[in-house]
Formats: structure tokens, sequence, C-alpha cells
């Protein structure tokens, strides 16, 4: 038997919905955003503090952020290390890691040939 370990969709049960701005259907889901204003979610700039993924979008107003869970994203620089890592938004869709800066998250996989970090944030 062949089995994949995969943790995605863990921890995912919480959402918030907010008025979206500058973000668009098809190409913004799953990437970083922030609260930029009163109930409002825009796509996170590079050295932004790592808050969650845009889930759903509708019609660009009204969005959904994961802000915990277990996240797979791109990284750019330096790859992050299994263990507790911290993080900021690469402002590209990804992350980076940011000892001084960053948020403190559980890397539990690190693909070096994809960049592709996969993390727990809760």
């Amino acid at each position: 038997m062949n089995f994949e370990i995969n943790h995605r969709g863990i921890g995912r049960d919480i959402s918030l919905t907010m008025q979206g701005t500058g973000i668009a259907v098809g190409t913004d889901e799953d990437k970083p955003g922030k609260i930029s204003a009163n109930n409002t979610l825009t796509l996170a700039a590079d050295g932004d503090q790592f808050i969650g993924t845009i889930g759903h979008i509708e019609k660009d107003l009204v969005t959904t952020l994961d802000p915990e869970g277990v996240f797979e994203l791109p990284y750019t620089g330096a790859a992050p290390t299994v263990g507790v890592v911290k993080i900021v938004c690469n402002g590209a869709g990804g992350v980076k890691v940011d000892a001084t800066n960053g948020m403190p998250v559980l890397v539990t996989k690190v693909d070096t040939v994809g960049a592709i970090v996969t993390f727990l944030k809760s």
C-alpha cells in the first residue's frame, strides 16, 4: 500500500469573512492576507506578519481568511528548517524566514526542490 502524509485542512475550522480590497477571484486564493482596515482584508506585503491565507473570494468583495491550521506555501530566501521557525510574508504569495521580526510557526516539512514549506500556525 502507498500512503501519502498529508496535513492539509487540519485546524481550518475558523475563518473570518471580511470586505476584500485588491484581491482577485481565481488568482489570490491561498495567498497570505492581512487585515488592512476595519473588517477589510488585502494581500500581505513583504515583511508583514503571517496572519493566515485567503480562502474563498466572491465577486472581489467578500473574502474569508483562514487564521490558523496547517499551511503549505512557497518560500523564498533561505530554506526553513523543520521545527519552530520565525516567518513573515514575502509579498509574492508566500513566506520567508525572519528570525528577528517573524512569528513562530511549527514547520513539519520543507521541500527544497519545489521551495514549499508546510507549517502549523495556531
